[in-house]
């Protein structure tokens, strides 16, 4: 976590009282009341702070008033961020009209300085980049909340860390900082295997993911991916992002790539496909505290498909264009947390065949997905997962809502039900028996509904059990699921039993 080390209130105070010849007595008039307040200093005037005090107007003046309107200014500063903020009265003769000055005091930024060892992390270029917002914040009044929530949208980045630390200036009341900037592991590394994948598609799976970070001394990333199934499906994957600016808005772009050839039932069909996409994304953070993270996430997609059965010379083909927008929104509190996500997108597909099996009309989906947690102890902790998915429109299949497989409905495949629209819930409470070994206990309930443009609804459901257990980077996750109700089709199996094993660097 990025730190911002404080510097020393009394020499801010002491200083304060020296150069402004402050006092806490002034002379005025038993009948005179507090008409106005005008404010004067180092810090921004503000409509918000003169309601903070609007409850004092009109009350006869005394000590105890003048104590209280300084105590409702300083209290609203330091809420804004301006934690050392105090409102001082300077020796004056309050007007018979009941104007009062008071002084807004913030020690003011002095130097700031980006220290990082040379060539360790970032480019010069890519230091002023970052860092012109921060940079710009010299000789102004010191706003720890802003500085930290810079510090910390620039370390999310997950490129480096930040350490902030105030010294006092060279100027009266001036303090300055010192960002040192250390860099974070160069490359990220993960690989897996695991028998989620369908029986016609291929049941196991494995993959590696990679993610060059600082490529180019930009803060930029370079992703690969590359996953293949038993029976011979393969997923590539490109990714490329950048930081443009000190917000920093991350841009990039990716292509996907998917061939496969499936088996069982459909090898004497000779089916088989391919899709590849191709997107741009930006990504834009709002709003960011210790505890409380909100992106923008925005781009654009190209996606080409084709599913061909060999044996009799038939093709279906489509393309689409769309674009989404998302807020997504993470919450940590000392027992509860939240993660969320609302998506909207809306396309355009075209059928490129004789058979045009999917509505051209343009289509709209909202995705709306969080994770809600509470700890009860170091040991226990409720939790509840949910996804939505609703489109008035026809959608192509791989727009669909699935309602089975390993990460949503465990009782059942990924091929047995998937709609247009549809509704996810999962219950789980999760323990962690033994202090300082990460395993844990999820037994849980899951439920789905799923709804079609064009046909009635249906459901599924199912109860199990999953253990997870992580060890230096090596993890293991086993779930036993069985099979809630009534089922979409009489030859379906009672359960599953779902692994994942793998390392992550």
């Amino acid at each position: 976590m990025p730190k911002l080390k404080s510097f020393t209130r009394p020499r801010l105070s002491a200083a304060l009282l020296s150069a402004l010849l402050l006092t806490s007595s002034t002379g005025f008039a038993a009948d005179l009341t507090l008409q106005e307040v005008h404010t004067l200093g180092n810090l921004p005037v503000s409509a918000e702070a003169q309601q903070a005090i609007a409850h004092l107007m009109g009350q006869p003046i005394s000590s105890e008033l003048l104590e209280q309107v300084l105590a409702e200014l300083s209290r609203y500063y330091q809420s804004q961020g301006y934690r050392h903020a105090q409102a001082l009265l300077p020796e004056q003769v309050i007007q018979a009209d009941g104007s009062l000055d008071v002084y807004l005091a913030n020690a003011q930024l002095g130097q700031i300085q980006v220290c990082q060892n040379p060539g360790d992390t970032l480019n010069p270029s890519a230091v002023k980049r970052l860092f012109s917002g921060i940079l710009e914040m010299q000789g102004q009044a010191v706003n720890e909340g802003e500085l930290e929530s810079a510090i910390l949208k620039l370390t999310d980045l997950g490129i480096f860390n930040l350490q902030g630390e105030f010294t006092p200036g060279a100027q009266m009341l001036t303090q300055d900082l010192t960002l040192n900037l250390t860099p974070m592991q160069s490359v990220a590394f993960s690989t897996f295997a695991d028998n989620h994948g369908t029986v016609a598609s291929g049941r196991y799976r494995y993959g590696v993911n990679l993610n060059i970070l600082n490529l180019s001394g930009n803060a930029d990333t370079l992703g690969l991916f590359y996953a293949r199934s038993s029976h011979r499906q393969n997923n590539y994957s490109l990714l490329y992002q950048i930081p443009v600016n000190s917000h920093p808005t991350v841009i990039g772009a990716t292509i996907c790539l998917t061939d496969y050839e499936l088996g069982r039932e459909y090898t004497d069909l000779g089916a088989e496909g391919k899709s590849w996409d191709a997107s741009l994304f930006i990504t834009e953070p709002l709003y960011r505290t210790p505890n409380h993270r909100t992106n923008f996430n925005g781009g654009y997609r190209y996606r080409k498909l084709t599913d061909e059965f060999t044996e009799f010379d038939i093709k279906f083909e489509q393309h689409s264009h769309a674009v989404w927008g998302a807020i997504d929104e993470v919450y940590v509190g000392e027992d509860f947390s939240f993660a969320g996500r609302a998506q909207l997108t809306i396309g355009k597909l075209t059928n490129d065949d004789d058979f045009s099996l999917y509505d051209e009309n343009i289509f709209k989906i909202l995705n709306l997905n969080a994770l809600l947690s509470y700890r009860l102890n170091d040991e226990l902790s409720l939790n509840t997962e949910l996804e939505v998915q609703y489109t008035p429109d026809d959608v192509d299949s791989s727009e669909e809502f699935v309602a089975g497989g390993a990460s949503a409905v465990s009782g059942f495949d990924s091929n047995v039900l998937a709609a247009d629209s549809g509704a996810l819930i999962k219950l789980y409470p999760e323990l962690k028996p033994f202090a300082g070994v990460d395993f844990a206990i999820r037994p849980n309930f899951k439920a789905a509904m799923v709804k079609d443009k064009y046909y009635p609804r249906d459901t599924l459901a199912s109860v199990g059990l999953e253990l997870a257990a992580q060890y230096q980077g090596l993890y293991a996750t086993l779930s036993l699921d069985a099979a809630l109700g009534d089922r979409p089709y009489d030859d379906l199996d009672d359960g599953k039993v779902w692994f994942e094993v793998g390392f992550r660097y």
